[in-house]
């Protein structure tokens, strides 16, 4: 069926009545004509203009009130058919118009897993556009997670049903289908490194600085928190042993350490008053049976003072600590400023404390990407909140190019970088421009710090990326940057053959390299250690999952991951037999 022509329907209407003839009885017809229009627009008045009668004249006025598109839905975070997404992580819903609050409720934007409701809450934002979909616990691993949104109850601001699938007619549902990363954890799988202070001290003896190791970081996976965790030793050494399979989060956490150094002078930590080491996300990447090398994680000194209570009835402007101030006054002008009662915790809980504190790009947490050449690095620090409402407008200092040695000319334009813990990257949140005097370079109206974290300022634009320099010998240890030409790997299809037995496939790789099929807890026997498919009879019923692991003769190891349920109906035989096709 053809999609109506709103804007055509529009002046038809008009027109029509305009040489439409007035007789006694047009009361009845423009009754039934606003019924039909007006509900199909998701609208219950008819008495348009107020004047106590339902005639032609409301009908004139409803079709100059027309409009052709319905507050939709434009943006879904996690997006519609995304693999690996961390159990932690929230959804977002960004609408084309503003909600109406009252109907913004879990009955009209929900989760399931296998038919059954997720617990959790939702978020509007101040402009009443960005809905999000808090969960109470961490999302099923290897899991298939639908939101939904209902656009029978939820309403825009004037009342109208949305249109959330965006067909031009209001109401409907939306789906929105994504599915979370595996935390199966397989004997022999590790990752390793080592954590440092980002500021270094001076060497005994010497004029020389050394890098100072922190002891005490606790490290945990997301979602297994007390469960999957190392420390780090007298070294800075850490050992994460057994550690999920695959692309998976953690969150390291300095504040844990009980002392720092100052100018080689050893200082007691305490957060959030006192100095102390920030609390970190990222996306680490292990593979099956083997270890991983993280390499050096550098966390930076919070000094005190930095963190600032925030205002919920004005704006709070938050710049460098008088220590670093002390230091470095050519930052005197750098500041964020944060909009009233825009931060707030997951569970709603409004306010906290905010801070910034700068580090040199190759002392940060983890690796910038190659096309990121960052003059300084910004990290914006809280006591615990992670979430800020709106965006919080940042003005960096405007210094030279590292690979110029120039800095931007006044007026010039840039872009704000941001490191998002959801998706393990660096995103682009929107342009800056250069202050006239030079001086600075600030984020432009509308555009700022969407969440804590790590920023920087340099002109360019996204892209898909492709092979970095070096990546094949980086291996593992490419964080954040280009996209390896194995990431086109999968995804897995299963096919239920019958009696408890499961055919895996994926797709041939488009590039050279080798397929592992692994099986958790299954004995598994290999035929051609570069097949597409694999078949397996199963013993018991159950949560299974198979892992297939891609490693391309150039570039970084792949591991994607598929689940199935195995009922006692469905099995027959007892006894294991597997079979791996090649290619």
């Amino acid at each position: 069926m053809t999609r109506p022509n709103f804007a055509l329907s529009k002046i038809w209407i008009a027109l029509t009545l305009l040489a439409w003839p007035i007789s006694s009885s047009f009361s009845g017809d423009a009754e039934g004509l606003l019924r039909i229009f007006a509900g199909f627009k998701g609208q219950q008045g008819l008495d348009y203009n107020t004047d106590g009668n339902i005639d032609h004249l409301d009908i004139f006025a409803f079709s100059l009130d027309w409009k052709s598109d319905f507050t939709f839905l434009t943006e879904a975070s996690p997006k519609n058919g995304e693999a690996g997404v961390a159990i932690t992580r929230e959804t977002i819903l960004r609408f084309s118009g503003p909600l109406n609050e009252n109907t913004v409720t879990t009955q009209s934007v929900f989760a399931t897993f296998a038919g059954a409701r997720i617990p959790g809450h939702v978020h509007l934002s101040p402009d009443k556009q960005t809905v999000t979909l808090f969960y109470n616990d961490p999302l099923p691993p290897s899991a298939r997670i639908r939101v939904t949104v209902d656009g029978n109850r939820l309403k825009d601001a004037t009342g109208s049903p949305v249109d959330p699938d965006h067909n031009g007619k209001a109401g409907g549902r939306k789906n929105i289908d994504f599915d979370t990363l595996s935390l199966t954890t397989l004997p022999g799988t590790s990752v390793f490194g080592r954590v440092f202070a980002s500021e270094q001290a001076p060497a005994k003896g010497g004029v020389q600085s050394v890098d100072v190791p922190l002891e005490g970081v606790r490290i945990t996976v997301d979602g297994a928190e007390n469960t999957l965790f190392t420390l780090t030793d007298s070294l800075g050494n850490f050992r994460l042993e057994p550690a999920p399979v695959g692309r998976f989060f953690v969150h390291i956490d300095g504040r844990t350490v009980t002392s720092g150094q100052v100018g080689g002078v050893t200082v007691e930590t305490s957060f959030p008053d006192g100095y102390y080491y920030p609390f970190v996300g990222k996306a680490w990447e292990s593979h099956a049976g083997r270890e991983a090398d993280i390499g050096n994680i550098y966390l930076p000194l919070v000094t005190p003072g930095s963190l600032v209570p925030v205002s919920e009835s004005e704006d709070t402007v938050i710049g460098f600590s008088q220590e670093v101030l002390a230091q470095f006054p050519e930052l005197s002008d750098v500041k964020i400023t944060v909009p009233a009662d825009s931060l707030y915790s997951d569970d709603g809980t409004r306010g906290g404390m905010v801070g910034i504190a700068s580090v040199p790009p190759d002392r940060i947490p983890g690796k910038l990407p190659e096309d990121l050449k960052f003059p300084l690095v910004i990290t914006v620090q809280t006591n615990g909140p992670t979430n800020f409402d709106v965006p919080v407008p940042v003005c960096f200092p405007n210094m030279p190019d590292p690979e110029t040695h120039q800095p931007l000319p006044p007026g010039a334009k840039s872009a704000l970088w941001s490191f998002n813990h959801d998706t393990g990257d660096f995103k682009i949140q929107g342009s800056m421009t250069v202050s006239e005097d030079g001086q600075l370079i600030c984020t432009d109206p509308g555009v700022g710090v969407t969440a804590p974290g790590w920023h920087g300022a340099q002109p360019g634009s996204e892209g898909d990326g492709g092979d970095a320099d070096g990546q094949c010998e980086e291996g593992s240890k490419v964080e954040g940057g280009a996209i390896p030409k194995a990431s086109s790997f999968g995804p897995i299809s299963v096919m239920a053959v019958g009696r408890g037995r499961y055919r895996f496939s994926v797709p041939p790789p488009s590039e050279p390299g080798s397929i592992q099929w692994l099986f958790p807890n299954l004995p598994v026997r290999i035929v051609n250690d570069t097949g597409i498919m694999a078949e397996v009879a199963y013993c018991a019923a159950g949560h299974k999952e198979v892992l297939a692991t891609f490693t391309p003769d150039c570039g970084e190891v792949v591991t994607i991951t598929e689940s199935v349920e195995v009922t006692e109906q469905e099995l027959g035989d007892r006894e294991i037999n597997l079979t791996v096709t090649g290619s």
